[in-house]
């Protein structure tokens, strides 16, 4: 690089304009090579922000869907809950072992098959044997 001045050979007006423009067009490069690494950044970052809300999308589906089946199974557990209530007040009401060993009893004797009841018949034909 060359500064006017003291101790310098003279330069003339030809090799001054040659140099002014050969150090333009270098800062005309070195511009351009700055404004595309800037537009290469530039797109770089609007696919990131592109892949940063595609993602931000998928996760926001993703946990709407993971709302969606807890709210599924909260409705499941609370149906189940009131099914348990309904089956604990069925058995609660169910007679209990001692109740069953009567009611047997009650079966034992009155049942036909092992019963020995009597006709009509057979209780007039018992009586009037007895009257004889």
């Amino acid at each position: 690089m060359a500064v006017f001045g003291k101790g310098q050979p003279k330069k003339t007006f030809k090799t001054i304009i040659s140099e002014i423009v050969n150090r333009t067009n270098d800062n005309t490069m070195r511009l351009r090579r700055i404004e595309q690494s800037a537009q290469s950044i530039n797109m770089r970052m609007d696919s990131i922000e592109q892949n940063f809300l595609e993602e931000r999308k998928n996760i926001e589906k993703g946990i709407a869907e993971i709302k969606d089946l807890l709210s599924s199974h909260e409705r499941k557990i609370t149906e189940t809950e009131k099914n348990l209530q309904e089956i604990v007040e069925h058995i609660k009401k169910m007679p209990k072992n001692e109740k069953l060993a009567e009611l047997e009893q009650l079966v034992e004797i009155y049942n036909p098959l092992k019963s020995n009841f009597v006709t009509k018949e057979e209780a007039k034909k018992m009586l009037e044997e007895r009257k004889v």
